[in-house]
């Protein structure tokens, strides 16, 4: 047999469900050469494992991009620029976008075993929410998850470092890094920790806002949360226009930095 006629062969044995080895098995049967057989068999291995990557890439991109669809459709993000005001009791907050329009609304939930914090449309109706993975999560892992179809979104890991607040943005599937959130000025970082210490005197560098920039994996600015000098949080969110992360996960990520990191 030629390598045409083990490729139609191979073809003929493959959609009457013949496994590799009865195929190899046949493959000798008819007289042909071992190293041809290998080879054959290599090829169609290789040819196997590269259509179950591609078929398992394109589930992936569906379910990232059907999530993405459904929470756009209930909520207006097509603005690159948000402000992110947090209100006087607990840690609640508004998101409103470039027009003043209130998009969103966040509340972190007190009392609960495991950190939770809703997202919701003007109309009160929650539409992803914030989870840490573990009850008692001290290394600081959360999921952002959509909350009718409960398909996670994002994956967000906090890392604890002495001078930066530092985050990382990851796949839910592939657990693979796609943005990183850092504090930007790590001398006002060490002076409010020195603060934190001194007892009786109030800690005025608490007061200075924070700045976060993030950034790809590959060290591109995506997006930066810039606070403002006031009595309650209030940070601008200004987005970069070229760049695939979606809002919900920075507008989210946003959120969880500002309450889980108690600024």
């Amino acid at each position: 047999m030629n390598e045409q006629e083990i490729e139609q062969f191979i073809e003929d044995c493959l959609r009457d469900g013949y496994t590799v080895e009865e195929l190899q098995r046949a493959l000798t049967e008819k007289g042909v050469d071992e190293a041809k057989i290998e080879e054959a068999v290599s090829d169609l291995k290789r040819k196997m494992e590269q259509e179950n990557a591609s078929r398992e890439n394109k589930k992936t991109m569906s379910r990232g991009q059907s999530a993405h669809e459904d929470i756009i459709g209930k909520i207006d993000l097509t603005g690159d620029s948000y402000e992110i005001k947090q209100r006087f009791l607990f840690n609640r907050y508004n998101i409103y976008n470039s027009r003043d329009e209130l998009v969103l609304k966040a509340k972190q939930k007190i009392l609960k075993f495991k950190e939770e914090i809703p997202f919701m449309n003007s109309e009160d109706e929650v539409i992803f929410q914030v989870k840490a993975d573990r009850i008692v999560d001290m290394g600081g892992d959360y999921t952002v998850f959509d909350e009718e179809t409960g398909d996670p979104i994002i994956m967000l890991d906090r890392t604890y470092t002495l001078l930066r607040h530092r985050w990382q943005l990851r796949d839910p599937e592939t657990e693979e890094l796609l943005a990183k959130v850092q504090s930007q000025n790590e001398n006002i970082e060490l002076l409010r920790g020195i603060g934190n210490l001194v007892p009786y005197f109030p800690n005025f560098f608490a007061f200075i806002p924070h700045t976060y920039g993030i950034e790809s994996r590959e060290g591109e600015k995506i997006a930066e949360l810039e606070g403002q000098f006031s009595i309650r949080d209030i940070y601008e969110l200004n987005i970069e226009k070229k760049h695939s992360l979606p809002k919900e996960a920075l507008i989210s990520g946003a959120i969880a930095i500002d309450a889980l990191e108690g600024n």
